[in-house]
């Protein structure tokens, strides 16, 4: 009887044990819930206020969505599940003003950033660069001047970055080759100097490359070679010099390749003959020399090709003949010789034909009259060149 007693009583104490324990469990737990909401709540109200500081959300909106304390109803405004804010997009809004006055160190989840299309003014903060979660940057087509903030490079997260149609300065800095993870990148229309970094070489990751419309200078660097999962390259309308690289025919992913309007001089490389998947090449308004390779007939699916104002000379090659896709053939303005090959008429799905202003001389073939497709035939301004003769038909 006695043992049994003994045993009861072992067993209240252990119950009674296990009660204090769990309730001191249980008071742990909730305090740490209510410490990680206060702190998501001190957050989101951090948060609220840096973006209603930049003038971009007008306090009647604010009080519409419940002040502070809804953040993430707010237009524009994506939150996680936590209620942190991971993106703000709003382009195209007419906000105005400066980005100096979103305080970036309270988005530490800040994913997505666009602000594209905004007439925002003044520098783009070196402070950005404490967004190491951004992936996605759209700050095109706004008013921003100064340089490009090498702190972009801290935004190692990043994929998409686009500055294109401002009014940014100064050279393209090296440490943006410390973006690995680079797929998209737009730099166009802006006022940048100075050379291509050869840095450039090590996004290998990256798929647009645009740099048209600066005032860029130097050579093409050769580590281009090394971005082979390019698909777009677009370098129009600046002032690079010295010949294309050889080393351009390994990105064979290459679909479009604009490099018109510049100071590129030498011959067109048998190596772009590699690029196969390319649809659309651009080399006008250069300074190139030499004959047209013949290479370029690997090229069956160009659409468009454009070699006109360079000073490109021999005759045109029969090998052009194999590029059936072909819609646009631009050689006009050159030193082309020797007679139109009859071989075009197999171009059957050219509409466009531009052969002004060279050399070419003899008889147009008749096989042009294939050209079914054909809205515009150029051929003005040819003639003899020993002779002088005017182009005959």
């Amino acid at each position: 009887m006695a043992a049994t007693s003994l045993s009861i009583s072992i067993l209240i104490v252990a119950w009674v044990i296990w009660i204090l324990l769990c309730s001191k469990c249980l008071d742990n737990a909730l305090h740490q819930l209510v410490v990680v909401a206060s702190g998501s709540s001190a957050l989101q109200l951090k948060q609220a206020k840096a973006l209603q500081e930049t003038g971009w959300w007008s306090s009647t909106t604010i009080q519409a969505r419940s002040n502070y304390s809804s953040v993430c109803l707010w237009d524009g405004i994506i939150c996680n599940a936590g209620g942190s804010v991971t993106a703000i997009l709003r382009s195209n809004q007419r906000l105005g003003g400066q980005l100096i006055k979103l305080n970036f160190s309270f988005f530490p989840n800040l994913d997505s950033l666009d602000l594209n299309g905004n007439n925002l003014t003044g520098l783009i903060p070196f402070e950005i660069g404490m967004l190491k979660s951004l992936t996605y940057l759209d700050l095109a087509s706004n008013m921003f001047v100064g340089p490009i903030p090498s702190s972009l490079s801290h935004l190692i997260n990043l994929r998409y970055l686009d500055l294109r149609q401002n009014k940014i300065n100064g050279s393209i800095p090296s440490e943006i080759g410390m973006l690995k993870n680079l797929t998209s990148l737009y730099l166009s229309s802006n006022m940048l100097i100075g050379p291509i970094p050869s840095t450039l070489g090590h996004l290998t990751n990256l798929k647009y490359l645009v740099i048209t419309r600066n005032k860029i200078n130097g050579s093409i660097p050769s580590e281009i070679w090394m971005l082979r999962n390019l698909t777009y390259l677009s370098l129009d309308s600046n002032m690079l010099v010295g010949p294309i690289p050889s080393t351009l025919g390994h990105l064979t992913n290459l679909k479009f390749l604009f490099i018109g309007h510049n100071k590129i001089n030498g011959s067109i490389p048998s190596e772009i003959g590699m690029l196969k998947n390319l649809t659309f090449l651009s080399l006008y308004s250069n300074m190139f020399i030499g004959p047209i390779p013949s290479t370029l007939g690997h090229l069956t699916n160009l659409r468009y090709l454009f070699l006109d104002q360079n000073k490109i000379n021999g005759s045109i090659p029969s090998e052009i003949r194999m590029l059936k896709s072909l819609t646009s053939l631009s050689l006009n303005s050159n030193m082309l010789v020797g007679p139109i090959p009859s071989t075009l008429g197999h171009l059957t799905n050219l509409r466009y034909l531009g052969l002004g202003q060279n050399k070419i001389n003899g008889s147009i073939p008749s096989e042009i009259g294939m050209l079914k497709s054909l809205t515009f035939l150029g051929l003005y301004s040819n003639m003899d060149a020993k002779k002088s003769d005017p182009f005959t038909p």
